[in-house]
């Protein structure tokens, strides 16, 4: 499933990347990563991967950026608008990625995962092995597993 030319480190906060308008790098890697993850299989697959590691950390960011967005517009990101807007202005690049963790741990009750427990629910609601409890505090990819998870990204997708 991997789109095999994995991100590299896109420069969110650039003019290049662009987040939000309808030109530049943003707008191309979020129509790729719609098309790739069309389909609810496609999309478990994903996760699925993101869980194993098997995803880099652009990836994993943009496919929250654009679960963030459609939730938005749903009505229903928690938190998760303020967290992507800091993302789209490039705070969590660099020496800011290590922040990334604590800030979606921070938001995650907006949506209801208010503690390890809940994590551990939505993981078996969704038919997922449950990660080993030291991922499930620890892990960035099981963290964004679990709130794309919450936030109905397997049924609805991006």
């Amino acid at each position: 499933m991997s789109s095999g030319n994995a991100l590299s480190s896109t420069g969110w906060g650039t003019r290049e990347w662009n987040w939000g308008y309808a030109s530049g790098r943003a707008h191309d890697e979020a129509f790729a990563m719609r098309s790739r993850l069309s389909s609810p299989d496609q999309r478990r697959e994903w996760l699925q991967e993101c869980v194993n590691d098997s995803l880099g950390l652009e990836e994993v960011k943009l496919c929250l950026a654009l679960r963030w967005q459609r939730s938005g517009h749903e009505g229903k990101a928690g938190d998760f608008s303020r967290v992507m807007e800091s993302m789209s202005q490039g705070k969590f690049e660099g020496t800011g990625a290590p922040t990334l963790l604590p800030t979606l741990t921070k938001a995650m009750p907006s949506v209801g995962l208010d503690s390890e427990i809940d994590v551990t629910a939505v993981f078996t609601k969704n038919d997922f092995s449950v990660p080993a409890a030291s991922a499930l505090e620890e892990n960035i990819n099981v963290i964004s597993v679990a709130i794309l998870l919450q936030m109905g990204f397997l049924g609805r997708g991006l």
